[in-house]
């Protein structure tokens, strides 16, 4: 795979104690969320103080990207998920490295005892948050936010908190992330229909959401590549009518992010499955569309489909609008590069 690091995973290498403690705050404190507790050593300390006469240059902090939750708040939100967002967004807004690990500590002490019963309902609202917060966040490579949500899970995970027994099956809390693949196979609904045209906000949300789920797929914290065949089946495989132009480009711009976010992971498993004497159980329905004549799940011959579909749709500008353009070069360069990078660490 082209990428094997995983976000944060330098951290893991550090002492333990080192790291920043978490307390969560007081009712009393209004806040609902987790506050950092930095201890510093009596050298430290010393130091510190002896630097208090010294004149000290004021410098202009710089920007840092601000990522405004404002449209998940304005719903009526309760506990647990009041805090859950505000921690989330905390980390979002820091310019720290550390703040995903610190954001996964915080979220771990919300959660309540692997005995009690209301473990999964937390679980629950924690993914539906991490959802609601997903498709806000805009999917653009070189905005921050998304990756940092991806760094959060890992870090929890990070986390060993127990087992528990939920939907009939042991979990360990919270290497396994329990329930959020059955969460993310019960809210994964295209918002394209065949009658009725996609509305903006939709279609801006649904892209954000598979650009998070492509992202989870690459760093390894999601198995959920059956989420990308569909949506490259759906925008590169299918007829789509004349007068439904925002609907084909709702398509084709999440199909893109599968292809910018987990190319190399979708490549290496097509790899794999050429390799197989038996086709991958993908255990759901990856059969191929009208225009592919080829067999279900990963092959060379599907993702080569795929990248001349990209390419073709990057120079029509008779069918497409700048947009989608722009986002099936970026898919077709991206996929190019994951060929190339895949196959310089074969060489």
């Amino acid at each position: 795979m082209a990428n094997n690091h995983k976000p944060g995973e330098e951290r893991l290498e550090d002492n333990v104690s080192s790291r920043p403690k978490i307390e969560l705050a007081s009712e009393e404190s209004g806040l609902g969320s987790a506050n950092v507790a930095l201890q510093p050593d009596e050298t430290a300390q010393s130091s510190l103080r002896d630097e208090d006469s010294i004149p000290v240059k004021s410098e202009k902090p710089a920007p840092q990207s601000k990522f405004d939750l404002r449209e998940i708040k304005t719903t009526s939100l309760t506990e647990p998920a009041i805090s859950i967002l505000n921690i989330i967004e905390t980390a979002l807004n820091s310019a720290s490295p550390g703040s995903a690990s610190i954001a996964a500590q915080s979220l771990d002490l919300l959660c309540p005892s692997t005995k009690s019963s209301e473990v999964g309902d937390y679980i629950w609202i924690l993914w539906t948050m991490f959802l609601e917060v997903a498709q806000a966040l805009p999917h653009d490579s070189n905005k921050p936010g998304q990756g940092t949500l991806v760094a959060i899970l890992f870090e929890l995970q990070q986390c060993a908190k127990g087992d528990v027994s939920l939907w009939g099956s042991e979990w360990r809390l919270w290497k396994d992330l329990p329930l959020l693949s059955n969460f993310m196979d019960e809210t994964w609904t295209d918002p394209v229909g065949k009658d009725e045209i996609i509305d903006a906000q939709s279609a801006r949300r649904w892209r954000n959401q598979n650009a998070f789920a492509a992202r989870c797929v690459e760093e390894g914290v999601g198995e959920w590549a059956h989420f990308g065949i569909w949506q490259l089946r759906a925008a590169l495989e299918e007829e789509r009518a004349a007068d439904q132009a925002e609907n084909r480009e709702c398509l084709i711009l999440a199909a893109s992010e599968w292809a910018i976010h987990s190319g190399a992971r979708l490549l290496q498993w097509a790899a794999d499955e050429d390799k197989e004497p038996e086709p991958f159980d993908w255990g759901t329905d990856v059969a191929a569309g009208s225009l592919f004549q080829g067999n279900p799940g990963l092959s060379h011959r599907r993702w080569n489909f795929w990248k001349d579909r990209f390419n073709e749709a990057s120079k029509d500008t008779g069918l497409w609008n700048e947009g989608a353009i722009a986002a099936a070069r970026e898919a077709f360069e991206s996929m190019t590069e994951a060929e190339t990078r895949k196959g310089n660490k074969s060489a």
